[in-house]
């Protein structure tokens, strides 16, 4: 009955996060990604020792390389250890902290999202923000800063994140704190999707 019980809370939790699916490291290939540092990302997500020291963990690499599946499997795996997650893209956040300003529920809003203990930030890099809405992120990453953890996704280098906070200044500020004692993991170059889906081709 408490293992029962266990289960129902987790797959609640997983739920309530809002994950668009539900992605595990069991079903990521790592054979195919020999590069990634395996032991570093099934440790992450194991113990959940980066959510202890509110460490941001990053994955960095161009579309196709298991940066998501990677983001979504931590959280789901936060989740199912009891933990508090929440599930957005870049572009879903700013669009509701927008909404939620001009509805005057900004502090709710951002508190809630600067209060779960993992937030999974999936695609930051896809779509520049506008000044307002890159604003409106930089709060969140402030108030998270050192007291709760964020799980990022980028496409871009650090160095290019100007063109989606296109003023410099707020720019190197949300570098700063989303970087700082992060585990930054490169998923690479190489889209395993087109691999799969040319493999499927070749061997039609």
């Amino acid at each position: 009955e408490c293992r029962e019980r266990d289960e129902r809370r987790a797959a609640r939790r997983i739920k309530e996060a809002g994950f668009p699916q539900v992605k595990t490291l069991e079903s990521f290939d790592f054979s195919r990604a020999a590069h990634l540092p395996e032991a570093l990302i099934r440790e992450l997500a194991q113990t959940g020792c980066y959510i202890e020291g509110a460490e941001p963990v990053i994955f960095l690499g161009e579309p196709g390389t298991g940066k998501s599946h990677l983001a979504i499997a931590i959280g789901v795996a936060a989740a199912q250890q009891g933990r508090a997650v929440r599930f957005a893209t870049a572009a879903q956040l700013a669009t509701e902290l927008s909404e939620a300003k001009d509805a005057r529920q900004l502090s709710r809003v951002a508190g809630r999202y600067g209060r779960v203990e993992v937030l999974v930030l999936d695609e930051l890099g896809y779509i520049p923000l506008s000044r307002s809405d890159a604003e409106l992120l930089f709060r969140v990453f402030a108030e998270r800063q050192e007291r709760r953890t964020i799980v990022l996704t980028t496409n871009l280098p650090f160095g290019e994140w100007t063109s989606v906070f296109r003023d410099p200044r707020l720019c190197k500020a949300v570098v700063d704190r989303v970087t700082f004692r992060a585990h930054i993991i490169e998923t690479g170059t190489d889209s395993m999707r087109l691999k799969s889906s040319l493999k499927r081709k070749k061997g039609g």
